[in-house]
């Protein structure tokens, strides 16, 4: 009997944001199930900043409106899953000029509730997130 450890299985893949070409905020997602998260970011000619916000909080958060303490949420650091696996600053984002690319990045989703892409400046292209959610066994 062959046995196997620490496999984790995809939950879902979903599409956070389509093809945008322009400054969009996704709608919140649910991960608490997720052990683990990549996002996929698909880049067409983008000139832009894209940053991923997640909050704990039990309701969904208004992205879009002023962290406070009962509209709670953070800007997640990302973990690059190509080239090296540099991290990315939450709050600085990922900032690109002119790229086409496909780069994936790990989220530590450990008591993370909602999360959402937000392309929050942009001048040219178009970006792509797609979110991919695993048990975490």
């Amino acid at each position: 009997m062959i046995q196997y450890f620490n496999m984790k299985r995809i939950l879902d893949s979903i599409a956070l944001l389509t093809a945008v070409e322009e400054a969009t905020l996704s709608e919140a997602k649910l991960v608490e199930d997720y052990g683990n998260a990549v996002i996929d970011v698909i880049l067409t000619g983008f000139t832009g900043t894209i940053k991923v916000k997640v909050s704990n909080q039990a309701l969904p958060p208004d992205f879009s409106a002023a962290s406070t303490p009962v509209n709670h949420w953070t800007y997640m650091d990302l973990v690059g899953r190509d080239d090296g696996g540099a991290t990315i600053t939450g709050t600085t984002g990922i900032v690109e000029t002119t790229t086409t690319s496909n780069t994936s990045f790990a989220v530590n989703a450990d008591a993370i509730r909602w999360i959402a892409a937000d392309v929050e400046a942009r001048s040219a292209g178009s970006a792509s997130v797609m979110l991919s959610g695993s048990t975490n066994d």
